[in-house]
């Protein structure tokens, strides 16, 4: 998914998305393809199948706050359905991000095979995807069958790699997010006015 297809999709899908929130997500998602961490397209695809999924489950609301809030703070696709849980139960956007940023926001439990699911039935549907999709089904079922995975596909590599991209996305989130600090006038002016009040 491009980030012309994502905008359309989103914006299908929660009508009230701010411009400015979609310009920060596909900021986002283009400094963590620069750097190596996720392609834009999976990241454009997960962040669309887990908005979905906020929405079908916490409604609409939830999801528009969320996805509004990306003009202050991006969050990953695997920590979209944890702030969900965390803004359904009253906690504050801005407690919600540093949570995101200290690794407090992770999926959990069933909400990961719902994700994997959504994914795959998705991907299932964009013939450039159905590749990837058909390798990861027969690791599974492989998995699911006892037989042994080749060191590629092991449960210990991935969850090495998992953890390693979590680090390095965390990493870019407190860079990006202090940077989207700097640049909001409203905070610079506060900063500045507590210097000088010191």
């Amino acid at each position: 998914m491009n980030a012309q297809e994502f905008e359309r999709r989103m914006s299908a899908l929660l009508p009230g998305l701010d411009p400015e929130a979609m310009k920060s997500l596909v900021s986002y998602a283009e400094e963590l393809d620069r750097d190596g961490t996720e392609q834009k397209e999976v990241f454009f695809r997960e962040t669309y199948i887990e908005y979905s999924l906020v929405k079908e489950h916490d409604g609409e609301d939830i999801a528009q706050r969320l996805i509004n809030y990306s003009k202050t703070h991006c969050l990953n696709p695997f920590e979209i359905r944890g702030a969900a849980n965390y803004l359904r139960d009253d906690v504050e956007l801005d407690k919600i991000a540093q949570m995101s940023i200290d690794g407090l926001c992770d999926r959990e439990g069933q909400e990961w095979q719902e994700s994997k699911d959504a994914l795959e039935a998705f991907e299932e549907s964009w013939p450039d995807t159905r590749r990837s999709t058909a390798i990861v089904s027969q690791a599974l079922m492989r998995k699911e069958n006892g037989e042994k995975a080749d060191d590629k596909e092991s449960p210990a590599r991935a969850g090495r790699e998992q953890e390693q991209k979590k680090q390095s996305i965390t990493a870019n989130l407190r860079k990006l997010s202090e940077q989207i600090k700097a640049q909001r006038p409203d905070t610079a002016t506060k900063s500045k006015d507590k210097n000088t009040s010191l």
